[in-house]
C-alpha cells in the first residue's frame, strides 16, 4: 500500500515477493494473482537493480510461489543464485535459506542424486555454522540426516555436526520454533512411509496434524507431506474397519487438494494426484480403474523426471497386485521400484525392496 500510494523503492519488490506468497497460501490459495505478484517483484528487482534484495526476493518467488505454476525443477538454480547473492551482500541468513530450500525442494520433490545431494548438504551445513545461522542450518541437519537415512548411511548427522539427537532437537523446538518440529516430523513420516513402516508413518501423521502452516507460505516439501498423508490414509481405510470413515475422509480431503494443485501445475502434481486416485479406486475395490492410475502416475513421474515418486508409484502397485494374489506382477512392480531407487542412490531402500522380494519369494517357494 505505501508502495502504490508514495512511490517504489528497492524494498518494494521483496514486499511484492510477500504479498504473492500470501496470495498462494492455504488461506487463500490463489495462485494466479500469486505468480503475477512474483513475476512483479522479480522485475521491479531487475528495474531497480535491487541486489541487496536478490536472496530475499528469490527465496519468496523462486522456493514458494512458483512452484504452484512452473517445474519444481526450474527454480533450483534460482535458489543457489540467491546464495551467492546473499553471500555477497552480507544477508547471510536469507543465503543459507536459499540453500536450505534447494537441497529440500532437490530432495523431496525432484528426487536428485542423493549421493551427489548429500556431499552438497554437507558443504551448507558448514557455510550455515560459519556464519552463525543456526535455526536453517537445523533444517538442513535434519535434510542431511534424512539422506544419510536413504542411502544407508550409519552416520548420524546430529551427532556429526551438532554433537546431539534428533529427539533433543526436536524438544528444543517445542520451546522455541515449532517449524523445526514440523519439519523433523515430516523427515520422520517420509522414512517411515518409504520404509513401509506404515504404524509409524500414521503416528507422524497425527502428531504433524498439531503443527498447522497457517496463513504461513507453502514451501515445496510441504506438498510432499500432505500427499503422504493422503496415502497413509486410504492404507488404513482398507486396514481399520472401524475407523474407515476417517481415514477415508483423510484420503478425499488430500485428493481435493491435490487435485486444485495439479489445475495449476500439472507439471509437478499430476502424477501425485494419479497416485491418490488409484489408492482411493483400490479402497473402492475397483481394480480396473485403480490399475489405470497407477499406470498413469508411473508413466507422468518417469516423464516429469520424478525418479523417486515413479518408484513409489510401482512400490503401492505391488501391494495392489499383493492384495489380489497376483504375485507375478507383484514382483515385476517391486523390479522396477528397485530399479529406480538404485538410481535415485537410495541404497536404504534398494535394501527394503530386496527383502520384500525375498520374502515374497519365500511365500512362492512354499505353496
Amino acid at each position: 500500500r505505501l508502495s502504490t500510494g508514495h512511490g517504489i523503492c528497492n524494498i518494494s519488490a521483496f514486499a511484492f515477493g510477500l504479498y504473492g506468497t500470501w496470495l498462494v497460501s492455504a488461506v487463500n490459495s490463489d495462485f494466479e494473482s500469486g505468480y503475477r505478484m512474483g513475476c512483479l517483484a522479480i522485475n521491479l528487482m531487475n528495474r531497480l537493480e535491487a541486489k541487496e534484495f536478490i536472496p530475499r526476493v528469490y527465496t519468496s518467488v523462486y522456493a514458494w510461489i512458483n512452484i504452484w505454476k512452473e517445474p519444481f525443477q526450474a527454480g533450483l538454480g534460482k535458489c543457489l543464485e540467491g546464495y551467492d547473492a546473499g553471500a555477497l551482500s552480507g544477508d547471510t541468513e536469507c543465503a543459507v535459506y536459499c540453500l536450505f530450500q534447494y537441497a529440500s525442494c532437490a530432495l523431496y520433490n525432484c528426487g536428485e542424486d542423493l549421493s551427489t545431494l548429500e556431499r552438497s548438504v554437507r558443504l551448507y551445513i558448514r557455510r550455515g555454522i560459519q556464519y552463525r545461522q543456526i535455526l536453517p542450518t537445523k533444517f538442513l541437519v535434519t535434510l542431511h540426516d534424512l539422506i544419510l537415512r536413504l542411502i544407508d548411511s550409519k552416520e548420524s548427522s546430529y551427532s556429526i555436526f551438532f554433537d546431539s539427537q534428533e529427539e533433543a532437537l526436536y524438544q528444543e523446538g517445542l520451546e522455541s520454533d515449532i517449524s523445526i518440529c514440523r519439519y523433523i516430523l515430516l523427515k520422520r513420516k517420509f522414512h517411515a512411509f518409504f520404509n513401509g513402516d506404515m504404524d509409524a508413518a500414521a503416528q507422524f501423521l497425527e502428531m504433524s496434524s498439531g503443527y498447522p502452516t497457517g496463513p504461513n507460505g507453502r514451501s515445496s516439501h510441504l506438498t510432499s507431506g500432505v500427499v503422504l498423508d493422503g496415502l497413509i490414509a486410504f492404507h488404513f481405510a482398507r486396514k481399520e474397519q472401524e475407523n474407515e470413515i476417517r481415514w477415508r475422509n483423510i484420503g478425499e480431503d488430500v485428493i481435493d487438494l491435490t487435485r486444485q494443485w495439479a489445475k495449476s501445475s500439472n507439471w509437478n502434481f499430476s502424477n501425485k494426484l494419479y497416485l491418490l486416485e488409484a489408492e482411493y479406486f483400490f479402497l473402492e475395490d475397483d481394480e480396473t480403474r485403480a490399475l489405470a492410475k497407477y499406470e498413469q502416475s508411473i508413466k507422468a513421474a518417469s516423464d516429469h523426471h520424478f525418479i523417486h515418486e515413479e518408484g513409489l508409484a510401482f512400490e503401492r502397485a505391488a501391494r495392489f497386485h499383493l492384495h489380489y494374489g497376483r504375485n507375478e506382477e507383484a514382483l515385476v512392480c517391486l523390479s522396477q521400484t528397485k530399479k529406480c531407487y538404485k538410481s535415485w542412490g537410495a541404497h536404504g531402500l534398494v535394501n527394503y525392496i530386496e527383502r520384500t522380494v525375498a520374502e515374497l519369494d519365500k511365500v512362492q517357494r512354499t505353496r
